[in-house]
């Protein structure tokens, strides 16, 4: 008795929700059907079954619910139809770009990185290299310096031309501007690599490029022997001629495609080339031996002092060299020439 009775209760539930969400309210006869004595003919299994099937909602009706915009899915559909109907037009692109902000670009730390590209496929992290395929991103002190793209990286586009050209003395900043991000950075000698080209930096300032045919920098003029003569400084070179394609500060030796130079302690002193020979000056000549027969005072002093020149302009020649000496403050003063003593 109690399986009947527990259908006719559930029978009486279903008809009341049934009622309420038809909005119409229970007849007198509806409610004294659905007050069952147990004494009547029980409900039985297969007619609860049915009835509960009933108020499932069918698979082609159609189901309002709130999706995570807030939206119904009622509200998309529609919206997709709108979208549909305006592309066809050809009012809306339906496949935007992507933000800048889902693209790799200078700074990023490696999370940004992984967040827009995915795990590389190789790392080398103690290097700064991760690739992705035969593509490379390098890192510097957790950030985005420069990277290698053969195609399937998400990159920002590089700089538009703006008219402005690479040239001596901009910095890092600026050359990003120009050229955009570096295929590789070698900070211990201050190049970056953009392709074959190479941009070399000294104290975070332009002082070379290499231009291979993608650099957007000023051409340099090739030397000649009209356009240099012995001892000008390296400032004096550069503006007339230009950044060089190479310097080598250290052995004082600068490249301008096939022409080299030669300077010593800051002036230029040698210049080989197609179009240019000057000869160098021998460095060194020997004071009068019997004076100081040991004593060899070079033609350039360490602060830039030409031998015999009127170094300081005030119309005397300074033959007399000065060796290099600390001050008693621990001060370094270069060796120089100054002039003979008056009335000697």
């Amino acid at each position: 008795m109690k399986l009947p009775m527990a259908l006719a209760i559930i029978a009486s539930i279903a008809v009341v929700v049934v009622a309420v969400a038809s909005n119409s309210e229970p007849t007198r006869s509806s409610a004294a059907a659905v007050q069952l004595e147990p004494s009547k003919r029980p409900v039985t299994p297969a007619e609860v079954s049915a009835f509960l099937a009933a108020l499932r909602p069918s698979p082609t009706s159609p189901r309002v619910s709130n999706d995570q915009t807030g939206r119904s899915k009622h509200d998309n559909v529609e919206a997709d139809r709108r979208t549909a109907t305006a592309s066809a037009a050809g009012n809306v692109t339906t496949s935007p770009d992507p933000r800048p902000s889902d693209l790799l670009r200078f700074g990023l730390s490696s999370t940004d990185v992984v967040r827009i590209q995915g795990e590389p496929t190789r790392r080398f992290d103690a290097l700064g290299f991760w690739y992705y395929d035969a593509s490379m991103v390098q890192f510097d002190r957790g950030r985005l310096v420069a990277l290698s793209n053969l195609g399937n990286l998400r990159a920002a586009p590089p700089p538009q031309p703006s008219g402005r050209l690479i040239e001596n003395g901009i910095t890092e900043d600026e050359t990003r501007e120009i050229q955009g991000l570096p295929s590789a950075c070698h900070a211990t000698i201050g190049l970056w690599s953009f392709g074959p080209s190479t941009v070399q930096f000294e104290h975070g300032r332009v002082v070379a490029a290499n231009n291979v045919g993608n650099l957007r920098v000023k051409a340099f003029r090739q030397p000649t022997d009209a356009n240099l003569r012995l001892w000008m400084s390296r400032e004096q070179v550069v503006m007339v001629l230009g950044l060089p394609s190479f310097r080598y500060d250290a052995l004082e030796f600068w490249s301008y495609g096939g022409a080299h130079l030669e300077f010593k302690n800051g002036l230029l002193v040698a210049a080989h080339g197609p179009s240019v020979s000057l000869t160098q000056i021998p460095p060194l000549r020997l004071a009068t031996p019997s004076r100081s027969p040991s004593l060899a005072w070079p033609d350039i002093a360490q602060n830039g002092d030409v031998r015999g020149a009127d170094n300081d302009g005030d119309g005397r020649v300074e033959p007399v060299f000065v060796r290099g000496y600390y001050k008693q403050d621990g001060t370094y003063v270069r060796s120089h020439y100054r002039a003979s003593a008056r009335g000697r």
